[in-house]
């Protein structure tokens, strides 16, 4: 079997505010085109490992790739079997051994058969065990497996399955899972109304139970966010709904928070409340925007009112990163990714580009900065999204590259505590600044070859472009109201780079 070429495209030192940090672009090609997404993460000391995920059917496999802190390949193992088809959906630090790592999924049998394959790697990457498990069935004879999550808690696993139906609703099923691989326990979910499943999340009050976010749907009527609450011995302690927000600008705009999507998320805060990355709909003259949006709600899963909303430009499609596109550090600081300039009728394989944007915030959603990678006309698709230990984040994903031959790759984008990568942006320490700030009247944006300056508000609406004006620009801002702006800057050569503006 041909191996996998992992080639690092770049790969850049920083030293700034963390000794370690380090900011890279990898990108992962498949001498044979297959096609791989990443369905984890795990960083380690020593570095990061990723499982992916062959898409053909049939023949679908699985691969575990280790990089270094600084992006360079150590290491692949295959998981690959030839009566089976593989898909190893997570990665875990092992309960008792610090040198282990183990790893969840499902493998299918030709009969049809699904299993629960639970392995463990040593720090070489060998596959020191591996285990399987009959996995329960539907209820439901016309249903079959399509989702599946897995969380790890204090005394081992929790699994959601969820069977696919052809109407509305899926049929759910809770499994425990002990820290040997067997399933100890299996229930049927509580709700039987329930659309999807986005993921599971830990308790910051009980780190023995878990919770569940996704979407509840009548038939016919409507679909409604909400949260389950259940206890280690999958019993339902609680459910609610998860307040929609939706605000009307006045002038035939209103806009909807859409937290049914699949892509839409909930973590747990350090200090007791819970984070969402989700869907936010524009809905003006028949015309239906699709932006990001990031959230926060208490402990009883109410939404505040301080909400941070990654607005789209120019009228853009934005959409949060699939799996997993918000991750939050020992801090509380928060990092959420999404792609933008979506086009749903022809992605991944479509003619325009679709590039990244990061954005960090503290635990009470101010933003710290806001970011957009790699704009430079190929399509990206963000799949995973973790804060790392150095105060940065990783965003893995696929690219679609128009001048490859139409190959679709997976890339890796290490990013700084500051937003720094050293790919294709504007260093905004050294040619950018921005003063006053916060201000009431005017602001000066200084730097080298800046082109324009487009300026939106909280909600994404374009508020105004200012052309530059030499190394020196004055906008004056005294008729916008008081509140939070985003200066996106371009300079001539196209490199970008977005900055909070506080107005007095």
């Amino acid at each position: 079997m041909k191996k996998i070429a992992f080639i690092v495209l770049i790969t850049l030192l920083c030293l700034c505010a963390f000794p370690q940090e380090r900011g890279f672009y990898s990108l992962f090609q498949d001498p044979d085109r297959k096609t791989w997404r990443a369905r984890d993460v795990l960083e380690l000391e020593d570095g990061y490992l990723f499982s992916l995920k062959e898409q053909s059917i049939p023949g679908m496999e699985s691969k575990i790739v280790k990089l270094s802190n600084n992006g360079e390949l150590l290491g692949e193992v295959s998981l690959a079997a030839t009566d089976t088809t593989v898909n190893l959906c997570n990665l875990f630090p092992h309960p008792n051994d610090n040198s282990l790592v183990v790893g969840i999924g499902k493998c299918s049998a030709p009969n049809g058969n699904d299993f629960l394959m639970t392995i463990c790697l040593d720090g070489e990457m060998a596959v020191v065990s591996r285990k399987l498990v009959p996995l329960p069935v539907a209820d439901h004879p016309d249903a079959w497996l399509d989702e599946y999550r897995f969380l790890q808690l204090e005394e081992g696993y929790v699994a959601m399955l969820s069977f696919q139906l052809q109407m509305f609703g899926n049929e759910i099923k809770l499994c425990r899972i002990s820290n040997e691989g067997e399933i100890i326990q299996v229930e049927n979910f509580a709700d039987t109304t329930v659309r999807c499943i986005d993921n599971l999340f830990r308790l910051q009050d009980d780190p023995h139970g878990f919770g569940l976010f996704g979407a509840r749907q009548i038939p016919y009527l409507h679909v409604t966010s909400r949260t389950w609450i259940y206890d280690s011995e999958l019993q339902l302690k609680r459910d609610c709904n998860i307040v929609n927000w939706r605000e009307d600008d006045g002038n035939g705009h209103y806009y909807h928070a859409n937290i049914e999507a699949y892509n839409s998320m909930m973590i747990s805060s350090p200090d007791g409340g819970y984070f969402i990355s989700s869907r936010l709909n524009e809905y003006s003259n028949n015309k239906d925007d699709r932006s990001a949006f990031l959230a926060k709600t208490d402990s009883d899963f109410v939404i505040q009112p301080n909400f941070c909303v990654i607005g789209h430009f120019n009228d853009t499609v934005e959409a949060p990163a699939f799996f997993k596109s918000v991750d939050v550090n020992d801090n509380g600081e928060v990092y959420q990714c999404s792609m933008r300039n979506v086009n749903y009728d022809s992605w991944p394989y479509g003619s325009s580009g679709t590039h990244l944007v990061v954005t960090k915030a503290d635990t009470d959603l101010n933003v710290i900065w806001q970011k957009q990678y790699l704009v430079d006309g190929n399509i990206y698709s963000a799949f995973q999204t973790i804060a790392t230990s150095d105060g940065g984040c990783l965003v893995v994903g696929n690219v679609f590259d128009h001048n490859s031959g139409g190959r679709l790759d997976v890339f890796v984008l290490k990013i700084n505590a500051d937003g720094t990568v050293g790919i294709d942006e504007i260093q905004e320490e050294s040619l950018l600044t921005i003063y006053p700030n916060p201000a009431s009247t005017t602001i000066t944006v200084t730097g080298e070859n800046l082109r324009q300056i487009e300026v939106s508000n909280m909600l994404g609406q374009h508020v105004a472009t200012h052309q530059a004006e030499g190394p020196e620009t004055i906008i004056d801002i005294s008729t916008l109201p008081a509140g939070i702006y985003f200066l996106d800057i371009i300079n001539e050569e196209g490199k970008r780079c977005v900055r909070k503006l506080m107005k007095e």
